[in-house]
């Protein structure tokens, strides 16, 4: 598209590569994460811009910043933004500083400061713990008996190896949400609850309490 057109005249092409954005190195994390991050810089000032680098690892001209003219079409959209255009001999990749984070606290290689959730008491087989992510990123859930209870079947490819990290373990149970006990509650109203409790803590987080089965 026009925009696409845009770019090709500032001479990025196919193969190039997108190392930062918004001044934070991307590192080496999965596709949608990155596509997410991308996403959030461009809404977070739509009518200041964005700020990214475009890499080719093809070639070996020096680095040079261009600002991009800015069709009509496109300041409607207000998605205008400053890019630095950087054509690079082989380059050594970001190094990613080694996690300082305590034994308790969860953190992947490359993700940002806070990580996917937190340990926030550990009692053995039972299990206070921070998510900030919607419960589904961390695991796959079923009725434990009947229709009622909540328990992990198996791990979420995104974020179930944090939470295995930490020694939750397929087939614990989730026992509450927040202060309340939900380990009778029906699981259908459990895994709403969940939902409401993700999309009022986004920010700050929601406690879970996993036990192991008895």
């Amino acid at each position: 598209n026009e925009f696409g057109n845009a770019l090709k005249k500032l001479g990025i092409g196919p193969g190039w590569k997108i190392t930062e954005c918004a001044n934070k190195v991307l590192g080496n994390k999965m596709f949608a994460m990155l596509k997410n991050q991308i996403s959030a810089a461009a809404k977070k000032q739509p009518t200041k811009g964005y700020v990214v680098v475009f890499e080719n690892p093809n070639a070996s001209a020096s680095s040079s910043s261009v600002k991009p003219k800015t069709s009509p079409k496109a300041a409607s959209k207000k998605m205008t933004f400053e890019e630095k255009k950087v054509d690079s001999a082989p380059k050594k990749k970001p190094t990613t500083p080694k996690s300082t984070a305590s034994p308790r606290t969860s953190r992947r290689s490359g993700s940002s400061s806070r990580p996917p959730l937190e340990m926030i008491e550990d009692g053995g087989n039972n299990k206070v713990i921070r998510l900030y992510h919607n419960i589904d990123k961390y695991i796959k859930s079923a009725a434990e008996k009947g229709p009622k209870g909540y328990k992990i079947v198996e791990y979420n490819k995104m974020f179930g190896n944090d939470l295995k990290e930490l020694g939750v373990e397929i087939g614990w149970k989730l026992t509450k949400l927040g202060k309340k006990d939900v380990s009778k509650a029906f699981y259908q109203m459990t895994k709403t609850n969940l939902g409401v409790e993700f999309r009022n803590c986004q920010n700050k987080g929601y406690e879970v309490t996993f036990s192991a089965p008895e």
